[in-house]
């Protein structure tokens, strides 16, 4: 390998990650403008994180995607989808006052059934997958989250009890997971290369 093919590589990498956080921004962006703007806005983030999948597997990888994780993307895809959709609709009918009473509870619960739905797409993908090599990897990233989700869960739990810091909603551990995850898989990945 040649000593200009590394520094070409990781200027691709940060190229991609800079492209990939700038349309997180712009989506962002164009999400807070409100009404249809707000749909258009996240289901920008969901795009520009799919997107960013498939290159950095295509640029990085050079394999070609295998079936399960095809069909883990479209599933994990749509159920973001859904959940930007469902979200979006639940905090624009709570702001109209449209979520006292019963149907309160079916607002509220409905951006849940896209999160749902996402979980559940990595359960198909670990059980359809052939590759030893590959479930793996996802398995010890799927520990490596849960480590540190209840880490960090059980550290902010203990401030929060003391009024050491603010209260953070329990919806929030699934992103932190996310989180962690990806760090997971990034350095996961690093390590067998």
């Amino acid at each position: 390998m040649s000593e200009d093919v590394a520094p070409d590589g990781a200027l691709r990498k940060l190229g991609l990650f800079a492209a990939f956080l700038l349309a997180v921004a712009l989506s962002i962006w164009i999400g807070k403008q409100g009404g249809v703007w707000a749909y258009v806005g996240g289901l920008g983030t969901v795009a520009a994180s799919l997107v960013f999948a498939l290159l950095s597997n295509k640029l990085f990888r050079r394999e070609k995607i295998r079936a399960p994780m095809r069909r883990y993307l479209l599933r994990f895809g749509l159920s973001m989808s859904a959940y930007v959709v469902l979200l979006v609709t639940a905090v624009s009918l709570g702001r109209q006052g449209l979520a006292d009473g019963p149907w309160g509870y079916v607002i509220a619960l409905a951006p849940s059934l896209g999160v749902l739905g996402a979980i559940a797409s990595v359960g198909f993908y670990l059980a359809e997958e052939t590759d030893e090599f590959a479930r793996t990897t996802l398995i010890h990233s799927l520990l490596w989250g849960t480590a540190g989700t209840l880490s960090v869960a059980t550290i902010w739990g203990f401030l929060e009890t003391f009024d050491k810091a603010p209260h953070v909603p329990t919806w929030a551990t699934v992103p932190m997971f996310a989180v962690f995850m990806g760090f997971a898989q990034a350095l996961i990945a690093r390590r067998y290369r």
